[in-house]
């Protein structure tokens, strides 16, 4: 169940503008129709259309924290003192979110033959882990200081202080406190 293209309105609609929803034709009709968009902001016709319910829940806003101000906020001073090991474990986290070295990198065979090259590409298809993005990055962190979090003893309670630490400054302010 197609339409006629909104464009040129002449021919059977094929394609979806991803803005707004009208269908065209033919890469000319996109080409004419895309110029509309880069004049003013795109807005979705759907999103336009369907208002936000009232009793929608708002998004969490957060207040901006550098690392500067961690570590120079009282509370995480009295946490370096009451458990050593808590900049050892911040290191091991920020550690886990950087990109591998080119020592952690397994080392390859750089010949050019053609064999050589197949098999550099067959290991790079059946290669276990991902090249790394600051997504993965920011995931394995994320994953080492839960592990922090689970441990037991000093260590887990450790971790566990300072992301209660980081949970309380990242919270907005209470509107009576901003007039």
């Amino acid at each position: 169940m197609s339409s006629v293209c909104g464009v040129c309105g002449s021919s059977q609609s094929k394609y979806r503008c991803t803005a707004c929803d009208l269908r065209y034709c033919s890469i000319a009709c996109f080409k004419s129709h895309k110029a509309t968009h880069d004049e003013s902001p795109v807005t979705s016709a759907k999103t336009a259309a369907d208002p936000i319910p009232a009793d929608a829940p708002k998004p969490r806003v957060v207040r901006q924290i550098t690392a500067e101000g961690v570590s120079s906020h009282p509370r995480f001073q009295e946490l370096l003192q009451q458990y050593p090991e808590l900049r050892t474990q911040l290191q091991s986290v920020y550690d886990a979110t950087q990109p591998p070295t080119a020592d952690q990198e397994p080392t390859r065979n750089m010949s050019n033959t053609y064999s050589d090259r197949r098999k550099r590409q067959d290991q790079d298809r059946t290669r276990k882990e991902p090249r790394w993005t600051p997504h993965i990055g920011e995931s394995r962190g994320l994953k080492v200081m839960r592990a922090m979090r689970c441990r037991s003893g000093e260590e887990g309670k450790a971790m566990e202080e300072f992301v209660k630490l980081i949970d309380e400054l990242v919270q907005p302010e209470p509107e009576e406190s901003k007039n």
